[in-house]
């Protein structure tokens, strides 16, 4: 499902008529809000599963191993979270937080990946968890 919410958001990214951006889809999922959606739900299988999606590797140099740690972190930093990202800039700010001691380019790819924003995190931040 995480594949097929990145397929959908790849074809809802384009940019939207004014005052239709925050309009739900037929699951309940906006055009805005599908790539938090999508790792939401990868986070969720990979606590099952222990696999990372299937594409990832396409974005990041990193291997399979590195990728499980991270998805081992972000099922913990989501956790965390109270409460859990719903947009995408707190779903990125998570990612980068979690993630900050890894090479830059693998945490951009990951962003990319869920077409999350690149945004700026700041060590006072309120919206990151430390």
């Amino acid at each position: 499902m995480g594949n097929a919410l990145r397929f959908l958001h790849g074809h809802c990214c384009k940019p939207a008529a004014a005052g239709d951006s925050d309009s739900l889809g037929p699951h309940g999922v906006s055009a805005a809000t599908v790539g938090v959606s999508a790792l939401a739900h990868d986070l969720f299988h990979f606590e099952i599963t222990s696999q990372v999606p299937e594409g990832l590797s396409k974005h990041v140099v990193s291997s399979k191993n590195a990728q499980a740690n991270w998805y081992r972190k972000l099922v913990e930093a989501w956790k965390e979270a109270k409460p859990p990202p719903k947009a995408p800039e707190e779903a990125a700010r998570l990612v980068i937080q979690t993630l900050k001691r890894h090479q830059k380019a693998d945490v951009e790819g990951l962003l990319a990946f869920y077409c999350l924003p690149l945004v700026q995190v700041s060590a006072g931040d309120p919206n990151i968890i430390a």
